[in-house]
């Protein structure tokens, strides 16, 4: 069970959270790239009902990806926040930049290495998969 806390850059919006996670997922598509202005996202699945928003509700925007993905981030200073998964009961993506607490890491990889920015170089020694791996239950699963 993790307990975490998190906030915006202007700290406007901060939201906590408590319960199991999922795995570290580093993204390298080009659009959680250009979402969040570096090289790859790092995110992990939540379940919806342990995340609170605690603070900053009238900050707090939406913006509709895809049909299946929906980015929160905050109306004063872009930071992105939790991703809401229409289509996936009770899960939300959190992004771990704006997080504070232990995270407990089941298993860590990094996706779409084919598409990352050819500027950057994986050095670590976790898994890559080309595009989503084969089973894409890991990237969406949590860890109870």
């Amino acid at each position: 069970m993790a307990e975490l806390k998190g906030k915006c850059l202007c700290g406007k919006i901060r939201y906590e959270y408590n319960g199991a996670m999922g795995n570290l997922v580093h993204c390298h598509c080009s659009r959680c790239r250009k979402w969040h202005g570096a090289a790859f996202r790092s995110r992990i699945v939540v379940k919806q009902d342990g995340y609170r928003l605690i603070q900053g509700q009238e900050y707090l925007a939406q913006y509709q990806a895809t049909p299946n993905v929906i980015k929160t981030f905050c109306k004063n200073c872009g930071s992105s926040l939790a991703t809401i998964y229409p289509l996936r009961d009770n899960l939300l993506g959190l992004p771990i930049a704006g997080c504070e607490g232990k995270l407990d890491r089941y298993q860590e990889f990094h996706i779409f290495t084919d598409s990352k920015a050819q500027w950057w170089q994986i050095t670590d020694d976790s898994l890559q998969y080309k595009a989503l791996p084969a089973n894409k239950e890991i990237v969406h699963c949590i860890n109870d």
